[in-house]
């Protein structure tokens, strides 16, 4: 009797138990207030061939202006994306990218010259959505950190919005950039 009672124990606990397995068998939605963005994000239906929108393609901005204050008269960030990003519907992408950001700094009437800071994304795989409007891209950049990211997809235009990050080699002055495609 005592052997039928544990074991009775035993499969009911198994029972019960049996959905939890050893990976979750749903999604869990994250709070949405962890991530913020420079720009609201609403979300929409991603799948499809986007290529950048012919004119401002592209926004670098600061995160916070006054973090530069003092240091110089103005920076202005000329930007740049060319190439095209795929998202399908079993959730796999591909990104053929290059990604250029000019500063352009003023201190008094001088302007001192500065190269691009450029990166090459041509990548493919799989990308996750823990939020219905953000997406993290399982991409390897050298300069711009584009792995979490928000959007705005409607039926003809997509904009995605990346988080605030520093600026190599300027850990104090924190940017995002703001990518505009059409289909």
């Amino acid at each position: 009797m005592r052997a039928f009672l544990v074991m009775s124990l035993c499969l009911s606990l198994f029972v019960a138990n049996c959905n939890k397995g050893v990976a979750p068998t749903e999604t869990k939605q994250l709070p949405e207030t962890e991530l913020t963005f420079a720009r609201d994000v609403a979300g929409g239906e991603l799948t499809g061939t986007w290529v950048p929108r012919p004119t401002n393609s592209l926004e670098a901005n600061l995160a916070d202006p006054s973090q530069i204050a003092g240091m110089v008269d103005s920076l202005g960030l000329a930007a740049s994306v060319t190439g095209s990003v795929k998202f399908n519907a079993d959730k796999s992408f591909e990104c053929n990218t290059i990604i250029q950001v000019t500063p352009k700094i003023k201190i008094g009437s001088l302007v001192v010259p500065m190269s691009p800071f450029a990166d090459t994304l041509r990548e493919s795989g799989v990308y996750q959505q823990p939020w219905k409007e953000v997406i993290i891209l399982p991409l390897h950049p050298t300069i711009f950190k584009i792995d979490t990211v928000g959007y705005t997809a409607s039926q003809d235009s997509l904009t995605m919005v990346t988080l605030a990050t520093a600026f190599p080699g300027f850990n104090f002055v924190k940017y995002y950039l703001v990518f505009h495609f059409v289909k």
